[in-house]
Order: structure tokens, then sequence, then C-alpha cells
């Protein structure tokens, strides 16, 4: 395991990459069909510690993540931690459940949690669920962004 965490890596770099392993190993893709989709982030503010969400999880790897494309690769792709997340800190489906609201071509849980994503293929889309979701749920952070 890294030191702080699978996801820093990609983080770090910023751009588009395919992580394998445990996220750590990291491969450039040439062409990224998914460059410049508006992204939201959300968090309800409620704090997850990574060591219970692992320890819930069944250690059931799900496969490898296939696809062409980084389109086909993230449509098809999952987080198999977010049940075992969901369920030490149910707050994460209330915010997935409201991101759905606005018909986002993908919503899902970051890393173990407790920050969410969603992609849009509009920014219009984007900036609509950020100011509704930040009427209904003033408690919680947001950020809005693109995809690199």
């Amino acid at each position: 395991m890294a030191p702080l965490g699978a996801d820093i890596p990609a983080c770090v770099q910023s751009a588009t990459v395919r992580g394998m392993g445990t996220g750590t190993q990291l491969s450039s893709v040439s062409a990224s069909d998914i460059a410049a989709l508006p992204v939201l982030l959300i968090n309800p503010r409620k704090p997850v510690s990574t060591g219970p969400i692992f320890a819930a999880w069944n250690g059931e790897d799900g496969g490898a993540i296939t696809g062409d494309s980084v389109r086909e690769m993230m449509l098809s792709g999952r987080n198999d931690l977010q049940a075992p997340a969901i369920a030490y800190c149910p707050d994460i489906a209330d915010a997935l459940k409201a991101l759905e609201q606005y018909d986002p071509l993908l919503a899902r849980m970051s890393g173990s949690g407790a920050t969410c994503f969603a992609l849009f293929e509009q920014a219009e889309q984007r900036d609509q669920a950020f100011a509704g979701l930040s009427r209904q749920h003033p408690q919680w952070w947001f950020m809005a962004g693109a995809v690199r």
C-alpha cells in the first residue's frame, strides 16, 4: 500500500492515466476522449477513514477494466470500495443520489470516500448541478472543474 494513498500518484500527475495494480503503476494515455468533460466534486463533510473501508471490503477484485477508449473504460469501470464505504457512511449514497438527479454521464465515489464526482457532457449541466445541490445541501463541500 502506498504511504499516502494509491490515488496520489495519478492526482499529482494531473493527466489522464491508466492505473494498474493498486493504482500506483501508471501508464500514459495517448488520446483521451474524456478530456475537458465538466466534472463536479462533492463531499458530504463526513469523515471516512480508509482503514475501516478496506477492513469491510470483501477483498474480491472485480477484475480488469476493459474498453478501447478512456470513455469505455470509465463507463465500464467501478469502485470496489463503494459498497463498504456506503455501509460505513450512508451519506455517500445520499451524495450519489443527489448527483444522479442531474443526469450525469457518470457519478461515482472517489477512492475510499467520502468525496463523490459526476462527469457531465456539458458545462451547463455541471453548473446547474452545482447551483441546485449547493442550495439543497449548503453544508456539503463542492468543486467544479474539467477533466484534463
